[in-house]
């Protein structure tokens, strides 16, 4: 069954930063859920789901910096599928790429000897860590055995 769009979808703002209106959302998709009569899967057994990976801001709008070319309009036909099949799905699930300011890639992890951060894209490798070049703004000793690793692998590096 197609359904109609609800007022919330506004494919026209695919790409644009904006404050969620989460409420509104709720009460409009359970009136909509009634109105359509779209069962509810609670309680039944589950055989078809939706995995979104990663869909974050980070990724899929042009302005940040992981942007994916592309991806809003990703998300805009996933609205879509999901509208198309809303009596068919039964769950949706949705992970996030998570990261936290003291890992290993970002600049905030790493100090010269004067206390300096890595610019953007500083490569650092097992012999800057040795030679300290570059040092974890933390003792930590896997840091070393980290870029040993990558450095040993002949294949990646060490980027901020």
């Amino acid at each position: 069954m197609l359904f109609p769009v609800p007022d919330f979808f506004q494919p026209q703002r695919s790409g644009t930063l904006y404050i969620t209106r989460k409420d509104a959302i709720v009460a409009e998709a359970q009136a909509f859920a009634q109105e359509y009569k779209i069962p509810s899967a609670r309680g039944r057994l589950k055989k078809n789901a939706v995995f979104l990976i990663d869909p974050q801001i980070g990724f899929c709008h042009p302005q940040e910096s992981l942007y994916v070319p592309g991806a809003e309009q990703d998300l805009l036909r996933i609205c879509q599928f999901v509208l198309k099949y809303l009596d068919k799905i039964d769950t949706i699930k949705v992970s996030l790429d998570t990261h936290y300011y003291f890992q290993v890639f970002f600049s905030s992890m790493w100090t010269d000897a004067a206390g300096n951060h890595p610019a953007p894209f500083t490569i650092i490798t097992d012999t800057d860590v040795h030679s300290g070049r570059w040092k974890p703004v933390a003792h930590v000793p896997q840091l070393t055995e980290y870029t040993e690793k990558l450095s040993a692998s002949g294949k990646y590096q060490l980027m901020i």
